[in-house]
């Protein structure tokens, strides 16, 4: 009878102790999630180079070389006027390009931080002025973040996601200027057909989405020509005050003739907002 009571309470305390190890592990893992917010310092005197494609553009650039790529030193006689040095084995830059514009007022950075999935995240907003100047500019803001948070990095805009639906099954016609275009806007089948054909095959989800120019808005992105299919994605459509916001992901792809890849988005045709694209690339 002692050892029946003696093996009772030897497997309850056994029970107890698997227990409260599953509750520690569960609270680290919970600690490991916790976002952790980044320090950054903003790289000054720097400026956009004229062969940068146009478009809002956010990049993490990790060497020199793809920096130059990008920027340009805006030296000045005046005291602080030498551009911010940057060493790149212990640093990265993540870089916002905003398109040429003649109202943008503020590049607005709100929080730089590793996220729950452990990506870096830059969460930012542009603000706008609602009586334009008569000059146009591409604004930069470079920021210099410790090389130890060098992961895939995710952007978010201050505003609201809205529904989105994709079109499958067309593609760019040969016709098509190469180069890099923005459709924020195709109108008509008329129009639609002059940039784009059915890319209809046999089997399950073979034939074209079906698009009612009555009822959606046709919004167009077309890669210029490459060797191997670059991967575009949408990774969000914000919609602010002033504009919905376009933020898509394009891993690049060799140059060359083999393949023209586009994205086809469709929003609720009352969606009468100006549209802006943001590209982000690691």
């Amino acid at each position: 009878k002692n050892q029946k009571i003696i093996a009772k309470i030897v497997m309850g305390l056994a029970i107890s102790f698997n227990f409260l190890q599953l509750n520690a592990q569960e609270v680290k893992a919970t600690k490991k999630s916790k976002e952790k917010v980044i320090d950054y310092q903003i790289a000054k005197n720097y400026f956009i180079n004229n062969s940068v494609p146009e478009g809002n553009i956010v990049c993490k650039i990790t060497d020199e070389k793809e920096f130059n790529k990008y920027f340009g030193m805006a030296t000045t006689m005046s005291k602080d006027g030498q551009p911010t040095a940057i060493n790149f084995s212990e640093k990265i830059v993540v870089a916002i390009l905003t398109e040429s514009s003649s109202s943008l007022t503020e590049i607005a950075v709100e929080k730089v931080f590793l996220n729950k999935a452990g990506k870096l995240q830059l969460n930012y907003n542009l603000k706008l002025d609602n009586a334009p100047s008569t000059m146009t500019m591409r604004v930069p803001q470079i920021l210099i973040i410790d090389k130890k948070f060098d992961k895939e990095l995710m952007v978010n805009m201050s505003g609201e996601s809205i529904p989105y639906q994709l079109a499958n099954r067309y593609f760019v016609k040969n016709t098509v200027k190469d180069g890099m275009l923005y459709l924020p806007e195709i109108k008509n089948v008329e129009e639609f057909d002059s940039y784009f054909g059915a890319a209809t095959v046999a089997g399950k989800d073979g034939l074209p989405t079906v698009i009612d120019f009555e009822k959606q808005r046709v919004i167009g992105i077309i890669h210029h020509s490459t060797k191997s299919l670059p991967n575009m994605k949408v990774i969000d459509v914000i919609q602010t005050k002033e504009r919905i916001h376009v933020i898509y992901a394009l891993n690049e792809a060799e140059e060359g003739q083999n393949w023209r890849e586009s994205l086809l988005i469709l929003l609720d045709n009352k969606k009468e907002s100006s549209i802006s694209f943001t590209l982000i690339k690691n």
